[in-house]
C-alpha cells in the first residue's frame, strides 16, 4: 500500500497516529480519524504482497492481545519479534532494556522497531532501507509535535532537531 503526504512530499513506508485509541469509534482527536479509519479499511481488506528483506521487525506489547501493527504484520505475511509480553507493569524504559537484552539474538542487517499499538507498516521495507542509507547514519527515531509523556529536560531535542521543523520530540521517552 502506498500513501503519499501531500504537506510533505513523501511516501511514509509506516504511518504514526499517536496514542492507543486508534480504533476508537468515539476518538475526539482531530478530523484525522477519518482518514486513519479509510487506510485500516482498505489495508485490511487488500490482499498485499510483501518482498522479504534482511530486516528483523520488533515490536513490544504486554496486553496479551494483537496490536494494530501485529495485525498489519500477519496482514502482510512478515515474521516479527515481540518483546515485553510477560511484563505486568510496563514502563517505556522497557522498549530499550528488551531490546538490548534481545539484540544479540538478530541476524539481520537491519532492525526495525515500532510500536504495537498506534503504528501501521504498509510493507515496503526496500523504499525504507534506501532512504535510512541515504541519510549515511546508524541510527533513526521518530519525531513528533507532542512532548508526550511530558518530560522535563527538552534541551536535548531542541538542540539536535532541525531548525525549520516543528517535529523536534523524540518518539521515545523513558517514563518511569
Amino acid at each position: 500500500m502506498k500513501i503519499f503526504n501531500t504537506v510533505y512530499k513523501t511516501s511514509p513506508v509506516a504511518i504514526h497516529r499517536p496514542g492507543r485509541n486508534w480504533h476508537n469509534e468515539s476518538c475526539e482527536c482531530s478530523s484525522n480519524c477519518k482518514f486513519w479509519k479509510k487506510i485500516n479499511r482498505i489495508f485490511f481488506k487488500k490482499k498485499f504482497i510483501y518482498k522479504k528483506t534482511d530486516v528483523t521487525f520488533v515490536t513490544w506489547n504486554n496486553t496479551g492481545k494483537k496490536q494494530l501493527l501485529e495485525k498489519c504484520f500477519e496482514q502482510l505475511d512478515i515474521n516479527y519479534v515481540c518483546l515485553g509480553k510477560n511484563i505486568k507493569k510496563w514502563e517505556n524504559v522497557n522498549k530499550i532494556t528488551t531490546l538490548y537484552n534481545y539484540i544479540k539474538k538478530i541476524k539481520s542487517k537491519y532492525i526495525f522497531g515500532l510500536d504495537s499499538f498506534d503504528v501501521m507498516f504498509l510493507g515496503n521495507t526496500e523504499e525504507a532501507i534506501n532512504k535510512f542509507e541515504n541519510l549515511r547514519c546508524e541510527m533513526i527515531f521518530n519525531s513528533t509535535v507532542k512532548n508526550f509523556p511530558e518530560y522535563s529536560d527538552e534541551s536535548i531535542e531542541k538542540k539536535i532537531a532541525p531548525k525549520n521543523t516543528k517535529f523536534i520530540y523524540l518518539n521515545l521517552k523513558i517514563n518511569s
